[in-house]
């Protein structure tokens, strides 16, 4: 009995890893990430000496994610994947491709090419954001400049319109009365 619990499991853990396509070990990596289950996602990826995600640091928790169908390009294979990712106060989200290799005979993720890709991603996330952001406080800025501007020629108007009541008061206390005519 043992023996073909074992000769079971053996099978199932080949079958799962060997004879999955990239789709589903991308799927079974990001949901890993997602759940901090560190190794998983070990088993399921290639990292070099100089990469390592850090997925269990609460502050880079993966919300949600989406993936789309793996595809070749330049000779490798690349899945799309959306990812949102909270981290403090905010949430940020951003498309890259997950990098999958064959290794050993198995599809795996390439830590290395992903983390690029990912840095990439955020990066240009963040400078959309930054590009927003000061596009906001421009647009803030001027309607600001604008409502003091408005402000500051009908406060002008009022006071020439008083100065000007005022010269006229003072022309008219100073002007001779005009004399009787003879008549």
């Amino acid at each position: 009995m043992r023996r073909s619990i074992a000769v079971v499991l053996i099978g199932l853990v080949g079958a799962g890893c060997a004879g999955e396509g990239p789709d589903s070990v991308a799927e079974r990596f990001w949901t890993a990430a997602q759940a901090r289950d560190m190794e998983t996602v070990e088993a399921l990826s290639v990292e070099s000496e100089s990469t390592k995600l850090n997925f269990e640091n609460k502050d880079n928790a993966i919300d949600e994610f989406e993936l789309g169908d793996s595809f070749e390009e330049d000779g490798e294979t690349l899945v799309p994947t959306s990812l949102t990712s909270s981290g403090g106060d905010q949430s940020l989200e951003f498309d890259f491709q997950t990098v999958m290799v064959r290794s050993d005979g198995a599809w795996k993720v390439d830590l290395e090419a992903t983390g690029n890709r990912m840095i990439r991603a955020v990066l240009g996330a963040s400078m959309e954001e930054i590009g927003q952001a000061i596009g906001e406080g421009m647009k803030e800025a001027m309607e600001g400049i604008a409502e003091g501007m408005a402000e500051g020629m009908r406060e002008m108007g009022e006071a020439m319109g008083e100065a000007m009541g005022e010269a006229l008061e003072e022309s008219v206390e100073e002007a001779p009365a005009p004399e009787p005519s003879a008549e």
